[in-house]
């Protein structure tokens, strides 16, 4: 394995009826404080513990 200077922290998943929502939720998280956010949007939800295609 090479090695990683930078690494993915974590990932959460959220489920906001548009961008501008998801920009919101962001910008309240914890990581704010002390490095990035990066909001992406997801092909795939989970419903009921299967993940489906976004609606």
């Amino acid at each position: 394995m090479t090695e990683t200077k930078e690494q993915l922290a974590g990932t959460v998943v959220i489920d906001v009826p548009d961008l501008d929502a998801a920009i919101h939720w962001a910008a309240q998280a914890p990581p704010v404080q002390w490095g990035t956010v990066e909001i992406r949007p997801g092909a795939t939800h989970l419903v009921n513990g299967v993940w489906v295609p976004n609606r």
